[in-house]
């Protein structure tokens, strides 16, 4: 197999394992001040509303895109 046939199989095994990966994040739709409610806390947005918090029980503070669902 030539080097650039080999980086092609490369490319495409990479594409394929990682479409397969679970990723929590991009598979929930919920919107993060939803899911901060929904696990019992309360949301604060920012002064620019571009970023946020979420005070989780009892008084974690976590940035918004960091809320992820738990599999226990």
């Amino acid at each position: 197999m030539t080097r650039p046939a080999a980086l092609r199989v490369g490319a495409v095994a990479m594409v394929v394992c990682l479409g397969a990966c679970d990723d929590a994040l991009m598979a929930r739709r919920t919107p993060p001040p939803a899911d901060c409610a929904r696990r019992g806390g309360t949301w604060q947005a920012s002064d620019t509303g571009h970023t946020g918090h979420c005070t989780l029980p009892p008084g974690a503070r976590v940035a918004g895109w960091t809320i992820m669902p738990r599999r226990h």
